[in-house]
């Protein structure tokens, strides 16, 4: 009896496994894209940071943006620009991510 197959089923044990993961990066992806919009509304809105949904968005997303930061503000076009552009890195980043896992686990089952 093959370990990878499943009991009954012509999916292997590593491809059920594989889509559950995927299934649960999908809603963690999907919570960090509300959390990443909510943090773009609070640097907008001033008076919204103290709520604490808002502080939550900036505690969880701030880890994140700062590699894209560092790695952005190498460039002088990004330094003089008047907007963030970490956000629309990570943001980008997530989406394509999101989409590789997604292939991958088309190609798994």
């Amino acid at each position: 009896m093959n370990l990878f197959l499943a009991v009954g089923s012509s999916e292997s044990l590593f491809g059920i496994i594989f889509s559950i993961f995927v299934t649960a990066s999908n809603l963690a992806f999907s919570l960090l894209d509300v959390l990443i919009i909510l943090r773009v509304v609070a640097s907008w809105v001033p008076r919204v940071r103290d709520v604490w949904i808002f502080r939550l968005a900036y505690t969880i997303t701030e880890p994140l943006l700062i590699p894209f930061r560092n790695w952005l503000y190498r460039y002088d076009f990004v330094r003089r620009c008047p907007l963030d552009l970490s956000f629309i890195a990570l943001y980008i980043s997530l989406g394509a991510a999101q989409t590789l896992l997604n292939v991958l686990n088309g190609v798994i089952k």
